[in-house]
């Protein structure tokens, strides 16, 4: 499919021109008022001219690039998702592994710890044999000597690596701190639309804003406290 765009010279266009016009035009009185409604209809109409020239280009490229999309996902999904269980798969087995060091870890360690503890015993039974009674008060104050048990960590299968991150779960949404929650924009505005001016609701100020409309649309919606301006 072939997509052509309309370029709209800007010599013929002038968009940052009205842009700066509009940034410093004033109104002082009706015939001001009037002569913004004249400005107003003069861009719809320049606006109707831009989107003419480009809007049904940009639906064709759009649809194309739906379809790109489509063709593309009907192969790569399934691939992402063997690619997910596969990482999961590694991941659990990893997971299993390093348990397992662990557990073996503190196997040895215990039995490290026993073995070293019925050391301890035999040669205070030796010396209290021999009545050596000041030798054995001093190794009944010392530690028993374990030496630390470090299994070698596991070995992540060549071409990946294994890291750790951190996640979380929502366990219950009431308990959660208020610095971690954010406004509902939607729910507010609904709200306010349905209530108007008599919505309370704590922490929103609601206020009254008139818009200006022209053949149905709306083109500028102002609060009432900027009207002074």
């Amino acid at each position: 499919m072939k997509t052509e765009i309309v370029s709209i010279p800007e010599d013929s266009y002038p968009a940052s021109q009205m842009l700066e016009e509009a940034n410093s035009f004033k109104i002082v009185d009706q015939s001001g008022a009037q002569e913004a409604v004249d400005r107003l209809r003069l861009n719809r109409e320049m606006q109707a001219k831009v989107r003419a020239g480009y809007d049904e280009s940009i639906a064709r490229a759009h649809e194309l690039h739906s379809s790109l999309i489509a063709a593309r996902d009907k192969y790569l999904k399934p691939l992402q998702e063997a690619e997910r269980l596969y990482k999961n798969r590694v991941a659990a087995w990893h997971a299993d592994q390093e348990a397992a060091r662990r557990e073996e870890e503190n196997r040895l360690r215990i039995e490290m710890e026993a073995a070293a503890k019925r050391d301890r015993e035999n040669e205070i039974r030796e010396l209290q044999a021999a009545g050596r009674k000041a030798d054995v008060k001093a190794l009944k104050a010392q530690p028993v000597d374990v030496p630390q048990v470090v299994l070698p960590a596991v070995k992540a299968p060549d071409g990946v690596s294994v890291g750790k991150t951190w996640d979380y779960q929502i366990t219950n949404e009431n308990q959660v701190p208020r610095e971690f929650c954010s406004p509902d924009p939607k729910k507010i505005k609904a709200k306010v639309a349905a209530l108007k001016g008599d919505t309370k609701i704590p922490g929103v100020r609601v206020f009254e804003k008139l818009g200006v409309s022209m053949r149905g649309m709306i083109l500028l919606v102002v609060p009432l406290s900027m009207l002074a301006l």
